[in-house]
C-alpha cells in the first residue's frame, strides 16, 4: 500500500453535502441520504449514524413532512462532520493479510477492513455497515456481529 493508492471523496460533492439544508420532508431526507450514501464506504458505521434519518422514511406517504427532532439533527450533523474530515481509503494489497474489525450495537453493525502497511501503520480500505431489522435487533451480541 503506497500513498499513490489513496482514494478520497471529491471536494465538490463534499461541499454539496456540507451545504445541504436541514430536510423538512421525506423527499428531502431521501435526497440527502442518497447524496451522502454515495460515500458510505468512507464513513465508519454509516448505517448506524443514519438510522434516525432512515426511520423518518417509514410510512406510505412519500412527500409528507418529517418529525425532525434533536436526534435527527445530531445524526445529520455527525454525518456531515464525518464526510468533511477528509476520509481516506487505501487500495488493498492482496499479497498481505486483511484485518477485519466488527462492532455491533442494538441499532446496527459496522465493519472495518484494513491492512498494515510497510511502516506498521494500519490503513482502512473499506467501511461497511448495516442497520438491523426489528427481528435482528433481538439477536444476541454474537448473532448481531455475525449478521449478514
Amino acid at each position: 500500500m503506497s500513498d499513490a493508492y489513496v482514494r478520497q471523496p471529491t471536494e465538490l460533492k463534499i461541499q454539496a453535502i456540507k451545504d445541504f439544508p436541514t430536510p423538512t420532508t421525506k423527499t428531502q431526507v431521501r435526497a440527502f441520504l442518497g447524496l451522502a450514501g454515495y460515500y458510505r464506504r468512507y464513513i465508519p458505521e454509516f448505517s448506524v449514524i443514519t438510522a434516525p434519518l432512515t426511520d423518518l422514511l417509514e410510512g406510505k406517504i412519500r412527500k409528507s413532512t418529517v418529525d425532525w427532532n434533536e436526534t435527527c439533527q445530531k445524526a445529520f450533523d455527525e454525518l456531515k462532520d464525518k464526510l468533511t474530515e477528509n476520509p481516506e481509503l487505501y487500495s488493498p494489497d492482496f499479497t498481505k493479510p486483511f484485518i477485519v474489525q466488527c462492532d455491533a450495537s442494538n441499532i446496527g453493525v459496522g465493519v472495518v477492513l484494513s491492512q498494515i502497511n510497510g511502516k506498521e501503520e494500519e490503513h482502512p480500505f473499506m467501511f461497511l455497515s448495516k442497520k438491523f431489522s426489528k427481528t435482528e435487533q433481538n439477536y444476541s451480541t454474537t448473532e448481531r456481529e455475525c449478521a449478514n
